[in-house]
């Protein structure tokens, strides 16, 4: 299912422009644009990191 542009608010919110969760997580462009528009999925591990850097579980990041 794809994702509309109103997911993943706690990352938009934590990291004030895609280039900063670029940076975090040592990945391309694409490939973030491509999770956080719902195309691939994060791996385990990023997940994690994103959960840390944000400070709430990945299940509620993904929630809302």
């Amino acid at each position: 299912m794809k994702k509309s542009r109103q997911t993943f608010l706690a990352i938009r919110e934590h990291f004030v422009c895609t280039a900063a969760l670029e940076d975090y997580l040592g990945r391309s462009h694409s490939y973030v644009s491509q999770c956080l528009n719902g195309k691939k999925e994060f791996s385990r591990a990023e997940k994690i990191a994103i959960s840390a850097a944000v400070g709430q579980p990945w299940e509620v990041i993904e929630c809302t």
